[in-house]
């Protein structure tokens, strides 16, 4: 059974980024560009709104040999990002990112958050739970992670939820930064993360497709 998921075009997005956000593959954009009778897959415009098709994996077309799409879902059972946020106060949520994968060295780096407030939309980070994190690249944000459900949708109640980098929690509308340590840096007061730059490509390295985040509070 295919499933039609609707996206709206932001800006520096393509077709390729696209693809590689719901398949994980950038050569399959034509296969929007086609569903979307697209002629020139390389004029999209900002606010369009494009069909993503998605075949669910109990379609009896799962039977045909494995595409990108699988390959990156399964890839989810074998690497696992934890982020273990500490209290909020009432401007930011300090955390500890962590990935473990098997036969290969932990990695770990600090995180920051907008505080908790209810999933409000620009002032609050999103719902501790379970998520699925898509590398994704655009104009403004350089590499980056798309934070989406498990399903492959957005985050409840979000749009576009992202790990990239940054120093500061006046930088975020409910994304989150990383970084080597928290430190005050620009002196007002807030703890902020250092060497995100740097931290985001080391991640990058590790996340190479799909994988699972659990975002949980620290005991």
């Amino acid at each position: 059974m295919t499933k039609i998921v609707k996206y709206t075009v932001k800006p520096g997005d393509t077709l390729s980024a696209i693809a590689r956000e719901f398949y994980g593959d950038t050569s399959r954009y034509q296969e929007i560009a086609t569903h979307n009778q697209i002629v020139d897959a390389s004029r999209i415009a900002v606010g369009q709104i494009l069909e993503i098709p998605i075949v669910e994996q109990n379609d009896a077309t799962t039977t045909a040999p494995e595409t990108k799409t699988q390959e990156t879902d399964a890839a989810m059972g074998k690497m696992k990002v934890t982020i273990r946020r500490q209290p909020s106060d009432d401007k930011q949520t300090l955390g500890e990112l962590s990935l473990t994968e098997p036969g290969k060295p932990d990695f770990h780096c600090k995180t920051l958050e907008l505080p908790w407030l209810g999933n409000q939309q620009r002032v609050s980070c999103i719902p501790v739970g379970t998520y699925r994190l898509v590398p994704r690249s655009s104009q403004k944000f350089g590499d980056h992670l798309h934070v989406q459900s498990t399903e492959g949708g957005e985050v409840p109640g979000r749009s576009f939820i992202l790990i990239h980098r940054g120093n500061y929690h006046t930088q975020i509308l409910g994304c989150i930064l990383v970084g080597r340590a928290h430190a005050d840096i620009n002196r007002d007061g807030f703890l902020d993360v250092t060497a995100s730059t740097d931290t985001m490509a080391d991640l990058l390295k590790r996340v190479t497709q799909s994988t699972e985040l659990e975002i949980v509070w620290a005991d």
